[in-house]
């Protein structure tokens, strides 16, 4: 009798087909992309044929592995749903949160008490994202993004984002203006997808403003160590008005007079899993995001945001 395939090689050229890459194959099923490759080629040693081609745009089924597919159809899918009841079957049921880092750091964690408060057998795992919109494996109850377009079917607003030039307070562009960004030190904030992802670099910042050049310091990879960098005294970075709202309020980053760009960034929000856990939580992040607006919105015209 031939051996039969194992399951995880079934489940890499499933996760192969569904993501169309190896590496976010890897990630989906929370391996490294060599031991995708090794279960692929085990289950192609044991056909005796390829069952997958590279294209340019990715790996798609061979004949023979789109008979293997056909046989497979959605079990992997219904493996999940099943694993998503099982999850709804809890006593105390864990809620998952995927948000961007800085917004996790800055503004949710900070108020998370307040749900806990309200549903304290529920247990929050939040995890704080470079890239929030990465498929995982352990798929979230809900996950929020940043950027300046709706990620796709299902987003919707969360709140609305504008960015400043922020330092510390007694900071000499508080005195002087702008004009002269290439005699400042500012933080850098690096961002693959840019604008996409909701970072407003100072290139983008300068041609909203009508100005040219960029001023010269070190390179960050999230907004909260920038603004980390910034309070330290002599260095200015551009700061979200929305996840620095605390920092504002207390005096602790001042905003430079005249810097404010709204590039139509937002932070946008999805509940992946539906059930009671999840449709509480985004009814309480609404409602802490509505008293944060309104909280900030008399803030902002005081402090002249």
């Amino acid at each position: 009798m031939p051996d039969a395939p194992s399951p995880a090689a079934l489940r890499a050229f499933d996760a192969v087909l569904r993501t169309g890459n190896l590496t976010a194959a890897a990630r989906d099923l929370g391996v490294t992309p060599a031991a995708i490759s090794h279960r692929l080629r085990d289950i192609e040693a044991l056909a005796g044929q390829p069952l997958l081609q590279r294209t340019g745009t990715g790996w798609q089924a061979t004949a023979a592995g789109a008979q293997v597919a056909a046989a497979l159809g959605d079990a992997f899918a219904r493996i999940r749903a099943a694993d998503a009841v099982l999850r709804g079957l809890v006593a105390s049921p864990v809620l998952r949160i995927v948000a961007p880092m800085s917004f996790t750091v800055l503004w949710l964690l900070p108020r998370l008490t307040g749900f806990e408060a309200l549903y304290p057998d529920v247990t929050p795992y939040v995890a704080a994202a470079a890239d929030p919109l990465r498929q995982d494996s352990d798929a979230p109850d809900v996950r929020i993004a940043h950027g300046v377009r709706s990620p796709g079917r299902g987003w919707s607003v969360l709140a609305r984002d504008a960015t400043v030039v922020a330092c510390a307070p007694g900071h000499v562009a508080l005195q002087g203006g702008l004009t002269d960004l290439a005699g400042m030190r500012a933080a850098h904030i690096d961002s693959p997808s840019g604008i996409a992802a909701g970072t407003v670099d100072w290139a983008v910042w300068a041609a909203a403003k009508g100005l040219t050049g960029v001023p010269p310091g070190p390179h960050v990879s999230a907004e909260h160590v920038a603004a980390d960098l910034a309070l330290q005294g002599d260095t200015l970075t551009l700061a979200s008005t929305f996840t620095l709202a605390a920092q504002f309020a207390a005096g602790r980053l001042r905003a430079v007079p005249g810097s404010r760009v709204d590039a139509g960034v937002c932070y946008w929000l999805r509940a992946e899993r539906a059930g009671p856990v999840a449709d509480a939580f985004v009814t309480w992040l609404r409602w802490a995001v509505s008293e944060a607006v309104a909280d900030q919105a008399g803030e902002h015209r005081y402090l002249g945001l």
